[in-house]
């Protein structure tokens, strides 16, 4: 529900596009990171492998660091949801492509490139087929591309963006990329501002799931703020005020005082049964498919599981042949899943995964989408089947 409008000052007001909704006021903090500097060096011969290892060590701690986000952004208890990782699992399987991989390869053995600048050449080109689309939704997946190259490209050159933002501070910025939106969160930002982005771009869907106000298309703002000054920012109407005097901010306190107390009634009304006006009960389960879930569905008393997906930890406990896929995290995850269905519906699902996530069990398919995948799989492979039922029971 959107909050009534603000009442207009001598205030300098912005304009922007509502990216995500909400309202907050903080001091600004201006994100403006460094562009990147790369090697312009050509190398040896003999320091290919050399480089080669950089490349390949570096994609592993940024899908690392991926999965590391991916768990914080399903953790928090106040915000986020299932889309943040989603959208993290899509840069992790750009991480894990092995033809991406080898393409860089090729670079740094064909042109003696130092590991750096062959990630960035051969990822801007793949920046350049997707401009090349024509498609906005193409168009709009560059800066996830953009953000998955610079990463790799500092950890290849051992340097790491270090950003001290203070609480509850309204980041101001030019563009932002999806695991920086992320990290902000574990920062308690108030909201963002960014004078670029598009509003089916990562970074909007996950300032929507995290509930961090957002806007976007601010043109110029970054040239006409400093950090420390005061901001408001209304992610309803997309309007940013800067130098707001007092009067304004009660105005915005009264407002979001009146938003936690809607809030409250809400989370209060959700504990409620759930039934129609002649008492037929409707009961409401939830799907879930990491622990982090747990966590936060607790506080609603759900009457149930009705999906329970098991397929993140498979990926991330199988070996290469796909033969052991029961660890810890999956055990953990069943047994929390289990006391929080108590007596309830619990259902789980078998593993959904395809013969892309085993690929060197999959055989050439003339659609691997549709072949050897989901129950094919189990019944090719019944040791994988008889572990897991073997777990769920």
């Amino acid at each position: 529900m959107e909050p009534s409008e603000l009442r207009k000052t001598s205030n300098r007001e912005w304009s922007g596009t509502a990216a995500a909704g909400g309202l907050a006021y903080g001091r600004c903090f201006l994100f403006t990171p460094k562009d990147l500097v790369l090697s312009d060096r050509t190398i040896n011969p003999d320091q290919v492998h050399e480089e080669q290892q950089k490349a390949a060590s570096a994609f592993r701690v940024v899908e690392l660091e991926t999965r590391k986000l991916a768990q914080l952004a399903g953790s928090d208890e106040n915000k986020g949801d299932n889309e943040s990782v989603e959208i993290l699992a899509f840069h992790r399987e750009i991480l894990r492509d092995p033809l991406l991989i080898a393409e860089i390869n090729e670079r740094i053995r064909s042109d003696y490139l130092p590991a750096d600048r062959a990630v960035f050449t051969v990822l801007r080109n793949y920046i350049h087929k997707l401009e090349s689309r024509g498609s906005r939704m193409f168009r709009e997946r560059i800066p996830d591309i953009v953000d998955i190259r610079s990463r790799i490209i500092r950890r290849v050159q051992q340097k790491e963006l270090i950003v001290r933002i203070p609480d509850e501070a309204v980041v101001v910025c030019r563009e932002i990329s999806p695991s920086e939106m992320i990290l902000f969160s574990r920062k308690n930002v108030s909201a963002i501002v960014a004078e670029k982005g598009g509003l089916t771009s990562h970074a909007s869907i996950i300032a929507k799931s995290l509930g961090i106000p957002f806007v976007l298309d601010v043109e110029g703002i970054t040239e006409q703020v400093e950090t420390g000054a005061l901001m408001v920012v209304d992610g309803y109407r997309g309007k940013v005020i800067t130098g707001p005097d007092q009067s304004f901010i009660e105005n915005v306190k009264n407002e979001l005082s009146r938003s936690r107390t809607q809030l409250k009634e809400t989370e209060a009304l959700l504990r409620e049964p759930a039934a129609t006006k002649c008492g037929y009960r409707v009961p409401v389960r939830l799907n879930i498919g990491l622990e982090a879930e747990v966590d936060r569905s607790a506080r609603y008393g759900p009457e149930g599981i009705g999906l329970l997906r098991t397929e993140a930890y498979f990926l991330e406990e199988a070996d290469e042949e796909g033969d052991r896929v029961i660890g810890h995290n999956q055990r953990r995850f069943l047994e929390r899943a289990a006391e929080l269905a108590g007596k309830n519906v619990l259902t789980v699902r078998l593993y959904d995964v395809g013969g892309d996530k085993m690929a060197s069990q999959a055989g050439e398919e003339l659609n691997p989408a549709l072949g050897w995948r989901g129950v094919r799989v189990l019944l090719s492979r019944p040791g994988l089947l008889r572990q897991q039922l073997e777990l769920i029971i």
